[in-house]
């Protein structure tokens, strides 16, 4: 194995090479799952809990605690019962008292589907830890006020003991983890349909308006800024980590270095704003920081140190090609803007010009495999001085030389090229100083990618094709490593199938971020040439950046031939709805105005190319109203599919669900809602209604 150092901050495997190239931080689940977190339950209610011991003393701005008190509303409080609701018009300097707040919002977990907030102590690579869960049960995250669940968030606040580590008691890390984040603001705060009004606060505060000292998450209070629909959302960045979702503050001597701000744009070469993923990595070890450019192609990223960094962008849309630019941060501002990133394109091979042999590699590029014999054959005036030029990316010459013309070809010039050249692999450009025999000079221009050398291969150097290849990482060395979820964000968009399948010469390839790396090879029959018993074989440790090339994972696969011949299958229409226990209300309170709810699980299959699921009253009694006899609800029953919002079933059909392929016993639920009022007259006995579920073929 080759290592070769590189300074882009972050890489690509790519065919079993390495190389270094942009992309996003891992985007893996960030809310940590320890039964040992959540072995407290805090009631659903809008309030906060009584005090709480701390497995370890935090200083925090300057202040030793031993305890707190763990809001509902998505914050800790150090000084006693923190307020019922958040202000969210005041920043966190006004709560009155120190405060950490992962999500300072109007959290209700008062919902039918809302989870409760949980807490407990653990230990995390052998440090105490408190943990603060806005997650629910079953990870279904908490609603917002006023008793609304139809939009839910998922989010964690770990406090980590960091006293032995540089040997201060106090120190300590403050951890924000983010799963899922849907609503921003309660009616409370002036939010519709937990949208909009005056959106959520995430940071910290001492507490004091006459001395204050805070920080906040660019992001808090902008309507949209937080979500997961937002490029700039909570779940789409990151701090001093490379896990999307995950902020990490080091509370140093009872403050935290919030750090500088770095802002910035990223345009395409005609200066249309571009959606890329940001990196920006200190040149020396130390933590990067991540997140997203906004619609305008804009971003800000903070709590980054002085000194010599790199910023990385890579677009979101794949076809465009990544960049990298140095930045100095000064000890002296509290912010820097950086220079304007320009994301080019490839330039393609023009028409005239055939590569032999070449093929589209697994990024869709047209590519050549440096270690076998290729040619280039470009077309121009007869007679003409033909010189090429050949430049790796990084803008080094790799070759000049002047191209003969083919004696039966006139106008035809090939550039032959042995195999094993030593070019990195990379992309290469290819550039013509062409001079005809009228003194024109028609450019010629165009980039080729080259496949590196590493593939699954079997002991006697054959490619093992469709072998199952699998991406494993972790944050450090010495692990644990675990699989990259499939479509994970670590991967650029080019390829996040994981695991993937190689290809006819053996090759694969990931676009991935900076971190620690094995690649694992398997195939059915196939096994591990040192250990028979074991049917893989797995890389050793790939620390990214810098790049690794030749690596070649060996498998012992047995001699076959193989033929070519159909087989059939046919799969007749099928539409089938399989419903659960009939849903039911309870018992309805007369005099009191509330809203019950009840539910339904489904089972659905659907053999067409798409399908929708509805529920509607046949019946033209009192249709979409519950009757007990001859008496009828005052108001109408309502329905909804998982996640959607309420109809009403007097108006007609209620959509529930839309697939938009083939699917087989995929679960739905189907949620009821009854408004009861405090005057309605309600008649002794059960109020019920015969629905009918329609499960339909739709035009997608």
């Amino acid at each position: 194995m080759r290592w070769v150092k590189r300074c882009a901050p972050v890489a690509v495997l790519a065919a079993g090479v390495v190389l270094a190239l942009p992309s996003t931080p891992v985007h893996a689940a960030a809310v940590v799952q320890d039964p040992a977190c959540m072995s407290n339950t805090v009631p659903a209610n809008d309030s906060a809990t009584a005090a709480i011991p701390l497995p370890f003393a935090v200083n925090l701005f300057g202040k030793s605690y031993t305890r707190l008190w763990l809001s509902n509303n998505g914050h800790v409080a150090f000084n006693g019962h923190p307020f019922e609701r958040p202000n969210t018009r005041q920043d966190l300097a006004a709560a009155g008292q120190p405060v950490i707040a992962p999500f300072y919002a109007d959290v209700d977990t008062r919902g039918a589907f809302s989870g409760l907030v949980t807490w407990g102590t653990t230990k995390i690579g052998g440090v105490d830890v408190f943990c603060a869960n806005w997650v629910g049960s079953s990870n279904q995250g908490v609603g917002y006020g006023d008793v609304h669940d139809n939009r839910r968030n998922t989010f964690q606040l770990l406090l980590i003991d960091q006293s032995a580590s540089p040997g201060v008691p106090g120190d300590f890390d403050v951890q924000f983890n983010y799963d899922k984040v849907e609503w921003e603001s309660g009616d409370f705060d002036g939010g519709t349909n937990g949208l909009g009004g005056r959106p959520a606060r995430v940071g910290y505060g001492n507490g004091d308006r006459l001395a204050p000292k805070l920080f906040e998450l660019p992001g808090s209070t902008v309507p949209g800024a937080l979500l997961d629909s937002s490029p700039t959302g909570l779940t789409k960045g990151s701090l001093n980590s490379t896990i999307l979702g995950r902020y990490t503050f080091l509370f140093r001597g009872g403050g935290a270095a919030t750090g500088i701000s770095v802002s910035g744009q990223v345009v395409d070469n005609k200066g249309n704003p571009v959606l890329s993923s940001i990196e920006i990595c200190p040149t020396n070890p130390g933590p990067c920081v991540s997140g997203n450019t906004d619609a305008n192609g804009d971003y800000t990223l903070t709590g980054l140190a002085p000194g010599p960094h790199t910023v990385t962008a890579n677009a979101i849309l794949a076809g465009v090609l990544p960049e990298t630019i140095p930045l100095q941060i000064p000890a002296t501002s509290p912010a820097v803007t950086a220079n304007k990133i320009v994301l080019g394109r490839p330039l393609l091979v023009p028409d005239g010009t055939t590569i032999t042999p070449w093929h589209l590699n697994l990024l869709g590029l047209p590519s050549i495999d440096n270690t076998t014999d290729f040619d280039v054959t470009t077309t121009a005036c007869p007679g003409a001085l033909v010189i090429l030029r050949v430049f790796a990316s990084s803008g080094q010459r790799l070759l000049t030389t002047v191209l003969p013309e083919s004696a039966t070809q006139p106008g035809q010039y090939v550039a032959s090229f042995p195999g094993g050249l030593s070019w990195q692999p990379d992309r290469v450009t290819f550039r013509y100083e062409i001079t005809c025999p009228d003194g024109s000079t028609p450019p010629l221009e165009f980039d080729i990618y080259l496949d590196p050398s590493g593939r699954v291969l079997t002991p006697s150097g054959a490619a093992v094709e469709d072998a199952t290849v699998t991406l494993l990482r972790s944050d450090d060395a010495g692990g644990p490593f675990t699989v990259v979820p499939d479509g994970s964000t670590i991967m650029s968009p080019s390829n996040r199938r994981n695991p993937d399948r190689t290809g006819t010469r053996g090759e694969y390839a990931w676009l991935v971020a900076k971190g620690f790396y094995k690649v694992r090879a398997s195939k059915a029959g196939c096994t591990d040439p040192q250990d028979p018993s074991k049917d893989f074989v797995e890389s050793g440790v790939l620390e990214i950046p810098p790049e690794v090339t030749n690596l070649d994972l060996v498998l012992n696969c047995p001699e076959s031939t193989s033929a070519i011949g159909d087989i059939v299958g046919t799969v007749a229409p099928v539409l089938s709805l399989s419903l659960g226990a009939p849903p039911r209300f309870g018992t309805f309170s007369p005099g009191l105005t509330r809203d019950y709810l009840a539910s339904m699980d489904v089972t659905a299959t659907s053999t067409t190319g798409a399908a929708v699921l509805t529920v509607h009253d046949p019946s033209t009694t009192a249709t979409g109203r519950l009757v007990n006899g001859t008496a009828a609800l005052p108001t109408a029953l309502e329905a909804r599919g998982t996640g959607g919002s309420f109809g009403t079933l007097a108006a007609g059909p209620v959509r529930l669900q839309a697939w938009q392929s083939p699917f087989s016993l995929e679960p739905a639920r189907v949620e009821f809602r009854q408004r009861i009022n405090a005057r309605d007259a309600l008649l002794t006995g059960d109020y019920r209604k015969t629905l009918t579920y329609t499960l339909a073929a739709s035009t997608p």
